[in-house]
């Protein structure tokens, strides 16, 4: 019953380390409170703007805490998640490791930290074919590794079976966001994925500020969604603003967060929370629906 599912909830709420899913970043939580398994959650920003390396570290903080997560990637191969996911986990400058110029007291330290025992683990997954895969490979992975949550980073690349050859593109991403949430009801998870902008996101100036009627594909993802993030912000910049633009269960929300890859590291800014808690007497300061 309702009522039962409450007294639970309460209960989980008041203990030591609640076994609740929810974000890295404090105010977005204190306006979802948090997912449950049957969501789908997308993450949407323009390229090149981060939103793979948050993905990564969400990830990374779920598994942390003990939570079955899965990453499967239609834009980077699994080493390429794998490198970014060591880079985090171990504190070491993104632009160093790639031109393979980690200093040598940097080095041993990571193969020391390396060989104690991660209680974190994540499943990743880059598989593909030349013919692609769709929505029956991404489930038959699921199936394999029982996630709690599964990350699905350019989930806009996956073929879309079962729609005629004519069918126009909206058409197509309608039927692949209306799968991804039947999926998460079905098999009773917590789906994220990661989506683009379109060009109209993007100003001259290279910075980036989109909304929900700027998915790339159609507006069935924002419809179908529980949550919609964007991840907007000057690219190459020090900061990114991350946005609920739809809750099903929540207000609409945003924070301001640190973006850093020498190493990876995107905590929210304290000084913009204790700014917003300031100035609303303890609540998040909330953005209009336009």
């Amino acid at each position: 019953s309702a009522l039962k599912r409450y007294s639970l909830l309460v209960d989980e709420l008041n203990s030591p380390n609640p076994r609740l899913i929810d974000t890295p970043w404090p105010s977005i939580n204190k306006v979802i409170h948090y997912y449950s398994p049957g969501n789908l959650i997308c993450l949407v920003s323009r390229f090149a703007v981060g939103k793979s390396w948050l993905l990564i570290a969400w990830a990374e903080y779920l598994a942390m805490r003990g939570f079955a997560v899965s990453i499967i990637s239609k834009e980077m191969s699994a080493d390429e998640i794998h490198d970014r996911l060591e880079c985090l986990r171990y504190a070491l400058p993104w632009d160093l490791f790639r031109a393979g110029e980690l200093p040598p007291d940097l080095l041993r330290k990571w193969r020391k930290a390396r060989k104690a025992k991660s209680t974190a683990s994540i499943v990743i997954s880059g598989e593909e074919s030349v013919e692609g895969s769709g929505i029956a490979q991404v489930v038959t992975q699921i199936q394999r590794c029982q996630p709690q949550v599964v990350f699905v980073d350019g989930a806009y690349l996956l073929n879309v079976k079962g729609v005629s050859k004519n069918a126009s593109a909206p058409e197509k991403f309608a039927e692949l966001s209306s799968s991804f949430k039947r999926i998460a009801k079905a098999l009773n998870l917590i789906i994220v994925v990661v989506l683009q902008f379109n060009r109209e996101a993007e100003q001259v100036s290279g910075v980036s500020k989109g909304g929900l009627t700027n998915v790339f594909g159609s507006d069935s993802w924002a419809q179908n969604a529980d949550c919609l993030l964007s991840l907007n912000g000057q690219r190459g910049g020090a900061t990114r603003e991350l946005t609920i633009d739809k809750g099903r269960n929540s207000a609409i929300a945003a924070c301001t967060i640190d973006f850093s890859l020498s190493p990876p590291r995107f905590p929210e800014r304290a000084s913009t929370v204790q700014q917003k808690l300031k100035q609303t007497a303890g609540q998040v300061t909330f953005k209009a629906v336009i």
